[in-house]
């Protein structure tokens, strides 16, 4: 089921903001925590309520070393989300490594930097298994990972990057499947800069993917190995500020998938903010996004999407193409609580990603 939080991230920002506490002189806690209570008449039909609290431990060692250990406290038990080390000489050079959630950068995906539409990429990592260690020279970082599964290191991934000015280089490589004979590899480089008021991106990504496996005809049966297929994905990405509209666009042409193309155009003017975008490739889609703050605390929100999305029937999610809307409005009563009023035709979608329904939220953090 969706998450009916009207800006999962915002909430998540905050809830990152955790208030600290030092005990001792070496030993740092930071709690952090969010919850909502609301109604809902087509995702949960009706009243619900969800909360979460994390515990960030920091020991400081001495000599520039420090640990951290992430501490999750749920309905379903308590558990451990990560533990990391780091050592920090400054600049020179400093050291981390970390197990448990990556927050979803493992070391293939920590410098390369994708664009939008590409087909092929290194994986994504966040599951709750994964480690990866990192070290950085200055402008210039390496780092290598794999994710631990029955207690075996598997799917290596390594990555490294460099900043020259306001150039960024990335590097990353991710065996990607876990299991022979699917096991593939790919490697991703990406080059961003930044001129003045532009920015150019170029990334390139390149593996192989099993076939499919041949039918056998007539005895013996023969088991068949399926051969590899090369597949490629070059992507390119611009964009720029002017004044107070903001434009991007991307293309990405594949060699196992449809080519693909779009664009982002934001303009804010006053108390108006408005967010129009475009993405043609296997399915095209396109929104309008309009925000107006009524008051300091006050925000209207509207919007259009035409494209797939997830629809609610009778309590039964299910990708649906047309088009919808929704409206609604985010009464922020200080900055850790707010209250939410919204209507969406359906679900999580368009910039506040309201809930399909008619919805009343309060929602807080710390």
């Amino acid at each position: 089921m969706k998450n009916v939080l009207f800006a999962t991230t915002a909430l998540v920002a905050m809830a990152g903001s955790a208030m600290a506490a030092s005990h001792g002189n070496n030993i740092d806690l930071a709690w952090s925590g969010d919850f909502e209570i609301g109604y809902n008449d087509e995702v949960t039909g009706g009243s619900y309520a969800a909360a979460s609290l994390g515990l960030d431990v920091t020991v400081d060692f001495g000599d520039s070393v420090t640990g951290a250990v992430g501490i999750d406290f749920a309905t379903t038990g308590t558990t451990w989300t990560y533990v990391e080390f780091n050592y920090d000489a400054g600049n020179a050079l400093s050291a981390s490594l970390r197990y448990g959630d990556l927050l979803g950068a493992g070391a293939s995906e920590r410098y390369y930097s994708p664009a939008d539409g590409m087909a092929v990429g290194v994986e994504t990592h966040d599951g709750g298994n994964d480690v990866v260690a990192e070290v950085s020279f200055g402008s210039i970082s390496v780092a290598a990972g794999c994710q631990v599964a029955a207690n075996v290191c598997q799917g290596i991934n390594v990555g490294a990057g460099a900043t020259f000015g306001s150039i960024k280089l990335g590097l990353g490589y991710d065996s990607n499947e876990l299991v022979a004979p699917l096991q593939r590899g790919v490697i991703a480089v990406s080059a961003d800069a930044t001129f003045g008021k532009f920015n150019v991106g170029v990334s390139y990504a390149s593996g192989s993917a099993a076939a499919a496996i041949p039918a056998v005809v007539g005895p013996p049966p023969v088991p068949a190995v399926p051969a590899k297929l090369a597949e490629t994905s070059l992507g390119l990405a611009v964009g720029g500020t002017f004044g107070a509209v903001e434009v991007g666009a991307y293309y990405a042409a594949n060699s196992v998938a449809a080519d693909a193309y779009g664009f982002t155009v934001d303009y804010s003017a006053g108390a108006m903010t408005v967010g129009a975008y475009y993405d043609a490739a296997a399915a095209t889609s396109y929104g309008l996004d309009v925000a107006y703050d009524v008051s300091d605390s006050l925000t209207a929100n509207a919007g259009y999407f035409n494209g797939s999305a997830t629809v609610y029937t009778l309590g039964t999610p299910a990708a649906t193409v047309g088009g919808y809307y929704y409206v609604g409005v985010d009464y922020a009563v200080n900055s850790n609580i707010t209250a939410t009023l919204s209507y969406a035709t359906a679900d999580a979608f368009g910039a506040p990603e309201y809930a399909q329904g008619i919805s009343a939220f309060i929602t807080a953090s710390f």
